[in-house]
């Protein structure tokens, strides 16, 4: 009887996922945030469901249309990217037809950036899709502890432009 009880406890913890040891990462900010971004982004490129668009694009996207006339410098700035990991960003955007990249009047060495009609229609789509990615989140920490979170982060991200630039 012992052996049945065993092999079926054996069997039952087979087919539930290992919770790993985390060692000395356990106490680091930075791997909770990696893993913690890791997955939300798994989810919400299997919720996008498409190959042109990542989530990297998504918030570009979003940036570019809360900042028309943004240049390529000051989104590579704002979301931590260095300038050719940007261009070849924007570069998909405007082949997917959703941003576009014109030359500032004043600085001709500079690229205005700013969003079309289908990419505000992407947008859209895209910040539904990104909500409803993150609403187990947002309902296992509840508004007040999503308030908290988001000053917790605000803290951070302040200190840590304080403590070095961002790259350029």
């Amino acid at each position: 009887m012992a052996d049945k009880q065993d092999t079926a406890v054996l069997e039952a913890a087979a087919n539930e996922p290992r919770r790993l040891k985390t060692g000395i990462v356990e106490g680091l900010i930075g791997f909770r945030f990696r893993r913690i971004q890791n997955e939300m982004g798994r989810r919400f490129k299997q919720r996008i469901s498409r190959d042109e668009i990542n989530p990297g694009m998504f918030s570009a996207l979003a940036l570019i249309d809360a900042n028309p006339g943004l240049s390529q410098a000051e989104l590579a700035g704002e979301i931590g990217m260095d300038r050719a990991t940007i261009v070849a960003l924007v570069d998909a955007l405007e082949k997917n037809g959703w941003a576009r990249r014109s030359r500032d009047k004043v600085d001709r060495r500079r690229y205005s950036l700013g969003v079309t009609a289908a990419g505000r229609k992407e947008l859209t789509r895209l910040n539904a899709l990104a909500l409803e990615n993150e609403s187990v989140v947002r309902e296992a920490i509840g508004p007040d502890g999503l308030a908290e979170l988001q000053a917790l982060l605000d803290r951070i991200d302040a200190a840590l432009a304080r403590e070095a630039p961002r790259p350029d």
